[in-house]
C-alpha cells in the first residue's frame, strides 16, 4: 500500500511526471514572495489553447526562483521547466 500511495504522491507532486506541455491551469497571481516576478533570459515553447506551439517568455521570482508565464493581468505558475523546450531569448531552433 505504501508504494501505491508514494506513486500517487509522486505523480501528483513531482516535476518529473509526464506532462502534455500545456501551461498548467493554476490561478493567476500578481506577486510571489511579496515581489513581482522579473523577466528572465529564457523562453519556453508551449502549446496554446488551440494546440499551436508558441514561444513564451519566462519570469522568475527574485526571492524563491519559482518560474512564471506573464499573462494579461498577472502571472501563471509555469511548474517544472523539465516539461518545456527551453531556449535563450532571441535564439530560435529551426528544426520545429
Amino acid at each position: 500500500m505504501k508504494e501505491n500511495s508514494f506513486s500517487r504522491w509522486f505523480d501528483r507532486e513531482s516535476g518529473y511526471s509526464l506532462h502534455n506541455q500545456h501551461i498548467p491551469s493554476q490561478r493567476l497571481v500578481q506577486y510571489c514572495c511579496g515581489r513581482e516576478p522579473e523577466q528572465s533570459i529564457l523562453d519556453a515553447v508551449v502549446q496554446d489553447k488551440i494546440n499551436l506551439k508558441v514561444q513564451k517568455k519566462l519570469y522568475t521570482c527574485p526571492v524563491c526562483k519559482k518560474w512564471f508565464f506573464r499573462e494579461e493581468g498577472g502571472y501563471y505558475p509555469a511548474g517544472s521547466l523539465l516539461q518545456y523546450r527551453i531556449t535563450e531569448s532571441g535564439k530560435t531552433n529551426a528544426s520545429d
